[in-house]
């Protein structure tokens, strides 16, 4: 279980609520130019170079094309930023000094107005690098989605090869990063893939016209300082939910067609199963690295509607563990309910299991029988869909490639918010409800960046019986106020309410634990064992108290 790709907002679990005003590039060039250099680069232009005070022609008009090539050219020049770009360009213009205007308007005929000009700026600043040759082709494709609509619909996305090419040539920190770790004797790279939903506006009244997807990608081997910068994780594609189910299978045709433009068929010419070579320029060096998949991170929804699972609704809940039965299912020799706290009892799925199952699966002629080995073991039967495609156990390894979103899973949609729920409902038993436990809260002092919304805290319209209703950013903090408000209200009260209240907090102090573990982020062999322990410890006081 590892941790979602960091976002840019203070609140962690926004959902990719940001991702939508992030440039498709990684990169943009801000470089700067003075009016003197400007007008010596205008003057060597044959046609929009400077005009002589006693040339009375009129001026001459550029194609779209070619005022992007100038303006690329300038913006190439070191010296200006890019609103300083847009502002000279059109005073020169309003001058007279130049011949024909560099803006376009959406027509693309000239334009002289200043927005204008700060748009044909950052077009050519984006075309400019869109664009761009690299041995692995340029960075902005497209690949058609068969969704049998009468309008084609095709998805644009950037080239992973090209981009880490690009971003390696551009920025030689990034390249001795990467070389760094192949000297190390790391020769192959894993790539997880991130899927996350984005629901721009307000997220309690979704409109499903404007949910869309987010898709990035990354290297398990990059340092883990890294890993937790949003700039770490590199884009691939944005799209409409409205468009991606569409297609024949849903989700689970747009991850068999990312795997593919990753590993297989769809860039007939790269792709990362031969590896990739990556070069500095400016030191002449290079380095060849390998690359497997390593697999999805996502959170429950996102596993269940990217690779096809029932989730919930399916008598196995995962592809993890194979004994591992839902809550309605009569139990077997050698198979436990999936919150049993023995986890030597678990038993993982294998290779060979799983080509049975969708073997069995994919030949069953009657549909009823088919369903009911889909329910038995939680898959969907999604023929196009990835995992029925060839490229599981030859790309995508299935015993390892279901990489949960602890944010999701633990936190906002998990046990922890569950926790937070039942622990206020003990407390309350004893007076301290849900408005006590607020109005303590709104008396702190808190820093100037925090996790969630203060305001939002332990509010009694978002808290239910069973879990409460905020974003993960505002469950992380809640938990660390609880901690507070139990050793200051509980621990220190009289010994009736401390007896009574003991193990719900010795519970919610084994869940703290396990969370300080995640939120550092290293992981060694030691802490690992440590987070298994407090784990077992949580799940079985939990279930004893609950």
């Amino acid at each position: 279980m590892i941790r979602r790709p960091p976002r840019s907002t203070r609140k962690e679990s926004s959902a990719a609520s940001d991702v939508y005003k992030r440039q498709l590039l990684i990169f943009t060039l801000l470089l700067p130019a003075s009016i003197s250099i400007v007008v010596d680069y205008m003057s060597k232009r044959k046609s929009v170079g400077v005009v002589p005070e006693d040339d009375k022609e009129e001026r001459v008009s550029l194609d779209d094309k070619e005022r992007r090539s100038i303006v690329s050219d300038l913006c190439a020049t070191k010296g200006v930023a890019k609103t300083g770009l847009a502002r000279t360009l059109k005073k020169l213009y309003d001058k007279g000094l130049l011949k024909d205007s560099l803006a376009a308007s959406r027509h693309h005929v000239a334009a002289t107005s200043l927005i204008a000009y700060r748009r044909q700026v950052q077009r050519s600043i984006e075309e400019d690098a869109l664009y761009r040759e690299t041995p692995y082709g340029t960075l902005l494709r497209e690949v058609d989605l068969p969704t049998g609509e009468k309008r084609p619909r095709v998805l644009h996305y950037i080239h992973p090869m090209a981009l880490i090419y690009l971003l390696c040539i551009v920025n030689a920190s990034l390249f001795d990063l990467v070389k760094h770790i192949v000297d190390q004797g790391t020769r192959t790279f894993r790539i997880v893939v991130f899927m996350d939903g984005i629901n721009p506006g307000n997220p309690l009244a979704p409109d499903p016209q404007r949910l869309l997807q987010g898709i990035y990608w990354t290297f398990l081997e990059l340092p883990n300082w890294f890993l937790r910068r949003k700039d770490s994780w590199f884009v691939f594609s944005l799209g409409r939910d409205i468009h991606f189910n569409k297609l024949p299978g849903g989700l689970p045709d747009l991850v068999k067609l990312i795997i593919e433009i990753f590993f297989g068929n769809r860039t007939a010419e790269h792709s990362f199963k031969d590896g990739i070579t990556i070069s500095n320029s400016a030191r002449n060096e290079s380095v060849v690295v390998d690359v497997e998949f390593g697999g999805f991170l996502a959170d429950e929804k996102g596993h269940k509607q990217g690779l096809g699972l029932k989730g919930q609704a399916g008598n196995t809940i995962c592809l993890d563990c194979r004994n591992c039965k839902n809550r309605w299912c009569k139990l077997q020799a050698g198979e436990q309910y999936y919150w049993d706290p023995d986890l030597d009892n678990r038993k993982r799925l294998t290779t060979p299991l799983f080509k049975a199952i969708i073997n069995a699966i994919s030949t069953e002629p009657h549909k009823g029988t088919r369903e009911n080995i889909c329910v038995q073991y939680g898959i969907n039967w999604v023929p196009t869909g990835i995992l029925f495609s060839h490229l599981m156990c030859t790309v995508v390894d299935p015993t390892h490639c279901y990489l949960r979103d602890w944010m999701h899973t633990l936190v906002q949609d998990g046990v922890l918010s569950t926790e937070i729920a039942l622990l206020v409902q003990a407390f309350s038993v004893f007076g301290m409800n849900t408005t006590f436990i607020q109005k303590w809260s709104q008396q702190l002092t808190y820093p100037h960046k925090i996790e969630g919304n203060p305001k939002r805290f332990f509010k009694p319209e978002l808290m239910s019986t069973d879990h409460v209703k905020h974003f993960a950013g505002d469950v992380i903090t809640m938990t660390f106020l609880l901690i507070g408000f139990a050793v200051e209200n509980i621990l220190t009260d009289d010994d009736v309410v401390k007896n009574a209240l003991d193990g719900h907090v010795e519970c919610f102090r084994y869940m703290f634990i396990i969370l300080c573990i995640l939120r550092r982020g290293e992981m060694t062999q030691r802490i690992a064992d440590r987070l298994r322990d407090v784990v077992v410890e949580h799940a079985r006081l939990f279930l004893r108290l609950y």
